[in-house]
């Protein structure tokens, strides 16, 4: 998206005047009179008195409340757009980035990350979904009011996707070439150990057990349902849940270091085993689980993801049965 940039440290409810219009008086006749008095008491003459303040700042005046706010978002997007007819329901994005008809603009860059791999909430992802929308790509050209004329996609849910998509430019989701050709095997499972921690606890447990990262090996899904006492359909569906946060969380950086790893050992010639695991690891800094955790735990989600790979190892094969 194509915006301006604010000052550093500002809040979403920043308001931003373009200096050209600064100078214009806010009164006028499809101003409501109850926002004339808000303004009026605030000692507001000129649109660029309102700028540098915060749409929240005004709730602190009596009177103004849900509507009263709603009319100066109103007031001021027909400033920065004279002759539309502003949609308030724009907000939260910032104002400063406001117009009517503001199209996102998706960089080839960034344009092919699917949103499965993204980290994006349940109803973001239904809403994407119920568009048709499976790339970020395919977001190109897209009005906010189109979005908003999604079903479950409100201007909350929209900020969250304005948020997603300025994490991608910054590169946030992807490797750059010069950092990927620096990253070893040993990332990657620093990186599933970080995932792995961040995960609550009794799915973290039922992955490491299933996974063998005890000195006692991998335990089968009805072992693991009798220490909590619920099925083993149920503890396949808390593993499951527990591998699709970690793809999600990891985002595409994770599926590129899996991809890196898979050329490793292809080019070493030598099956996914606890020995090979063993040389990726760095003496003063060890991994939290045991190699043979890895070797189980990197195939299914290689499996889950659906990453391409070569004809696998005996250990692959036996890991995906094993998941």
């Amino acid at each position: 998206m194509t915006t301006l940039a604010p000052p550093p440290g500002t809040s979403p409810d920043y308001i931003f005047i373009p200096e050209q219009i600064r100078s214009e008086p806010v009164a006028g006749s499809r101003i409501p009179a109850r926002l004339r008095h808000l303004l009026y008491y605030a000692g507001i003459q000129s649109l660029g008195d309102l700028h540098g303040k915060r749409l929240s700042e005004f709730r602190e005046f009596r009177g103004c409340g849900t509507k009263t706010l709603s009319s100066l978002k109103s007031m001021i997007l027909r400033a920065l757009q004279p002759g539309a007819n502003p949609d308030p329901r724009a907000w939260p994005f910032p104002l400063r980035t406001y117009t009517p008809s503001l199209r996102l603009e998706i960089p080839a860059k960034y344009g092919h990350l699917r949103v499965r791999d993204l980290p994006v909430s349940t109803r973001l992802e239904i809403a994407l979904e119920s568009m048709g929308i499976e790339t970020l790509g395919q977001l190109h050209g897209l009005s906010i009011r189109e979005l908003l004329r999604t079903r479950n996609l409100g201007p909350v849910t929209v900020a969250e996707l304005g948020d997603l998509l300025r994490r991608a430019e910054a590169g946030e989701f992807t490797f750059s070439r010069r950092e990927l050709a620096s990253k070893t095997p040993a990332d990657l499972l620093r990186l599933i150990d970080t995932l792995v921690s961040q995960l609550p606890e009794r799915r973290r447990t039922v992955l490491t057990l299933y996974f063998g990262a005890t000195a006692q090996g991998p335990q089968t899904l009805r072992q693991i349902g009798l220490r909590y006492g619920i099925t083993g359909s149920r503890v396949g569906q808390q593993l499951t849940r527990a591998i699709r946060w970690m793809l999600r969380q990891g985002n595409p950086r994770l599926l590129a270091l899996l991809g890196l790893v898979d050329r490793a050992w292809a080019r070493s010639q030598a099956p996914l085993r606890p020995e090979l695991v063993s040389t990726w690891q760095d003496p003063a800094s060890p991994f939290r689980y045991c190699p043979e955790f890895y070797v189980w735990l990197i195939p299914r989600l290689r499996l889950e993801a659906e990453l391409p790979c070569g004809e696998p190892s005996a250990m692959d094969r036996a890991s995906a049965n094993h998941a």
